[in-house]
């Protein structure tokens, strides 16, 4: 988009509370299409049309979502829990939603909630999560390694070729 006659950025939409509650995890854009998720006020993720902000699904999750989605090959994963940045809460999770028909592929039960963004490298996704672990899934939602960080992980990890950091 570009700027209004003043040179200043424009307002092209924008959401009221009252049909977004408790959306306070960065958002993930693609193919046209922004994702939201909505925390304990909402527990859901939200898709809008980039350009109209038109609301194109509205998927209720099993926890509140305060993690940022990630998107590789058709697939969207997210983390969420009864956590927060506060509080620990009890029950988390990460699920894989198809994005061709807003499905649920697979969810993978976690003791508290995934706060960080999903870290994708080599068909493998990683994450933390407020439990203390660092967790390591196949594309199909299966366990592949986790790592006892000894404290809880309210981030996203980095992930290159030989490491991954939290």
């Amino acid at each position: 988009m570009k700027p209004g006659a003043d040179g200043q950025a424009k307002l092209i939409w924008h959401k009221p509370h009252e049909q977004f509650p408790d959306a306070e995890t960065s958002l993930a854009v693609h193919d046209g299409k922004v994702f939201v998720g909505l925390g304990h006020d909402g527990a859901a993720l939200v898709v809008l049309d980039a350009i109209t902000g038109d609301v194109l699904h509205r998927l209720k999750m099993p926890y509140p979502v305060f993690s940022p989605p990630a998107i590789t090959d058709g697939k969207l994963y997210v983390g969420m829990g009864n956590g927060d940045y506060v509080k620990a809460g009890t029950g988390g999770a990460v699920t894989c939603i198809d994005l061709k028909t807003y499905r649920t592929d697979w969810t993978y039960e976690l003791p508290q909630t995934v706060l960080g963004a999903i870290a994708l490298k080599d068909d493998k996704l990683y994450f933390g999560c407020n439990d203390g672990q660092v967790y390591c899934l196949s594309l199909a939602g299966k366990l592949i390694k986790q790592f006892n960080a000894f404290a809880p992980i309210k981030t996203s990890p980095a992930v290159t070729d030989a490491h991954v950091f939290v």
